[in-house]
């Protein structure tokens, strides 16, 4: 597999990362938008656990971006047997690593919140859009192993695809 080294390539390579970023932040917004509607309390509560889940989904995101260097280097290589290893176990490892996180999420935070939220309103939102949003961290995860896959060979024309499906 050879890539030219030129920027229309580099462009090519780099806009639908940048489109699934530009998405993933207008879906944010649209949620704080409709949220603040609701209540202040219940904004307030997204707004908090919102980092906090963060905090967790970026352990996956870091161990997809390992194997995305391995991926892309076994690309490099032309060994494209190991892309396969290499991804499989990062399938493993995420839905390992988001059964983890979850029971964490789900079992823990109960008493992790009080360290960061004193009003027993704020509290109760907090934990009620935690506990569904926590369901999302399996997909999230998955999520982050197939960008590490279609980024590390080089097709990320996938990702704008998929893009434009979740909006």
């Amino acid at each position: 597999m050879r890539l030219d080294l030129s920027y229309k390539e580099i462009w090519r390579i780099s806009y639908p990362l940048m489109l699934f970023n530009l998405a993933q932040n207008i879906i944010g917004v649209t949620d704080m938008v409709f949220l603040g509607r609701v209540g202040q309390t219940e904004l307030a509560a997204c707004g908090i656990m919102g980092i906090y889940y963060l905090v967790f989904v970026m352990i996956g995101f870091g161990l997809s971006r390992g194997a995305q260097i391995l991926i892309a280097r076994r690309a490099g290589e032309g060994r494209y047997l190991g892309i396969g290893k290499v991804f499989d176990t990062l399938v493993v490892m995420e839905v390992l690593l988001s059964i983890v996180l979850f029971l964490f999420l789900q079992l823990t935070s109960s008493n992790v919140l009080w360290y960061f939220i004193t009003e027993q309103i704020v509290y109760d939102a907090a934990y009620e859009y935690l506990f569904y949003r926590s369901f999302g961290i399996f997909f999230s995860l998955f999520g982050f192993a197939l960008l590490a896959l279609y980024t590390g060979i080089g097709q990320t024309k996938v990702i704008s695809y998929i893009t434009v499906t979740i909006l």
